[in-house]
């Protein structure tokens, strides 16, 4: 299964990734010359009849695709021979959000794909945006808000384009919140999700 996370800055997308990451118990970070942090992260286990490949690397509080710097065909490129090579793949970032031509030649080629959109209230992404700025700055960070020019709004909007260009098409593009996000993946991962108490 190749599965890629979609939304505005502060729907979740890398937390929902974190939650999934959190799964495995063995994880690998793969390196290429010239490059400080990992091109990707693999996870496994016993417990784990295929291994899952996290595209970007996750030792910052964002990460994800967005921290790939050679552009949307290269992530896509690393996904398919992620794929080739018998794994699961996770890939999520605003970078990818903005795609709709490359996820669709994937499905169209019956490769096992499913894009999920966290279709999250604009209200709560700014107010996950501020607290974000707030544990980097203190108290005098710029407080984001919707504007009409907006990037934050943008992208939100952007994304609802895509998702219906995608679903009028027939791809599997699925709009979920943070939690049935979090169930949708598991599902297609094969994990048992781990429900807060």
């Amino acid at each position: 299964m190749i599965l890629t996370i979609r939304g505005t800055s502060g729907s979740g997308k890398t937390t929902l990734a974190r939650r999934i990451m959190a799964h495995y118990p063995d994880r690998t970070d793969h390196y290429v010359p010239g490059r400080k942090q990992p091109l990707f992260h693999r996870f496994g286990g016993p417990n784990h009849a295929r291994r899952l490949r996290v595209l970007g690397h996750y030792n910052s509080p964002t990460g994800g695709a967005d921290t790939i710097s050679a552009g949307l065909n290269f992530i896509y490129q690393l996904a398919e021979e992620g794929h080739e090579a018998g794994e699961n793949v996770l890939f999520e970032g605003l970078l990818v959000s903005s795609d709709c031509n490359r996820f669709a030649a994937m499905w169209r080629r019956g490769l096992p794909v499913l894009l999920i959109t966290l279709d999250t209230p604009l209200a709560e992404c700014y107010a996950s945006i501020n607290a974000r700025r707030f544990a980097r700055a203190g108290a005098g960070h710029k407080v984001a808000a919707e504007s009409h020019g907006d990037p934050t709004r943008s992208k939100w909007l952007a994304a609802r384009s895509i998702m219906k260009r995608l679903q009028v098409m027939g791809a599997p593009a699925e709009y979920h919140g943070r939690d049935s996000a979090y169930l949708r993946a598991c599902e297609v991962l094969g994990l048992t999700p781990e429900l807060h108490k």
